[in-house]
């Protein structure tokens, strides 16, 4: 199974399919898919993407970014439009202001201040409960979900974040997976880029990743810091703060994961 899809137009589209749990179950190949926009794709983009699953889109972007350049309109897909800005609260409000400042002494970037406002602000928080439902109704194998922002970085790095974790993904994997970004915006072709992602190739994928630094594993560790100040661990931070019940992770466990 290729991760980085052969495409002529895509943006950062990549499969989520393949990555290991904590338990030694793998994510459902065309289940899951993250990317940036989709308003360039070409007829021949749309073919492959249907062929890989592609029945629902979850759009995190702004409206006016929609505008702009709209997702290609595609036939037996649904679009779905959630954006996670603007905020309803400043950051210390959400996060009270003895977090604020343990979370300045790690020093936020501004992507970093962001992240930590999309874990924890009220509007932010009820878009991200609006895509585990979706999820939840994708019962049909071989049928995916994909959901993107602009340039499938930041909105949609957080998106996939919260995904993989609530599958029980290893930590490895979800960090590898939101440093494959900087590996995407470079000039690599798709069949180049699925070369580095093979075994044993660790030294040179570290290399590539790093030659663009679009997300830094620093910003990483800024969401892992938030969401263990909020609620001491993953799981009470999905149920308790997201609104996600153990019920529901067991059943988006059970569609995402072999």
């Amino acid at each position: 199974m290729e991760r980085i899809l052969p495409l002529e137009r895509g943006i950062n589209l990549r499969e989520l399919g393949g990555y290991e749990t904590a338990d030694g179950r793998h994510v459902r190949w065309h289940k899951l898919m993250r990317s940036g926009h989709l308003g360039e794709l070409s007829k021949a983009d749309e073919a492959t993407l249907k062929a890989a699953g592609l029945r629902q889109v979850v759009d995190l972007r702004e409206e006016a970014e929609t505008i702009v350049v709209p997702d290609r309109p595609m036939h037996g897909v649904s679009f779905h439009h959630m954006s996670v800005y603007p905020f309803t609260n400043q950051l210390s409000q959400n996060v009270g202001f003895a977090r604020m400042a343990r979370l300045n002494r790690v020093g936020l970037s501004l992507a970093g201040q962001a992240y930590a406002q999309m874990l924890t602000d009220p509007h932010a928080l009820g878009v991200w409960r609006e895509l585990f439902v979706i999820l939840l109704k994708n019962r049909r194998r071989h049928q995916a979900v994909l959901f993107h922002c602009t340039a499938g970085k930041d909105r949609t790095g957080v998106a996939a974040f919260l995904v993989l974790n609530a599958l029980g993904v290893r930590r490895a994997d979800i960090l590898r997976d939101y440093m494959l970004t900087n590996l995407t915006f470079s000039s690599l072709s798709p069949s180049e880029l699925n070369e580095l992602l093979v075994p044993g190739q660790d030294a040179a994928l570290v290399n590539e990743m790093n030659k663009q630094p679009m997300v830094s594993e620093q910003d990483f560790k800024v969401m892992e810091l938030t969401i263990q100040l909020m609620a001491g661990d993953f799981m009470a931070y999905l149920t308790n703060i997201v609104g996600i019940t153990s019920r529901q992770v067991a059943r988006l466990r059970k569609l995402y994961l072999n």
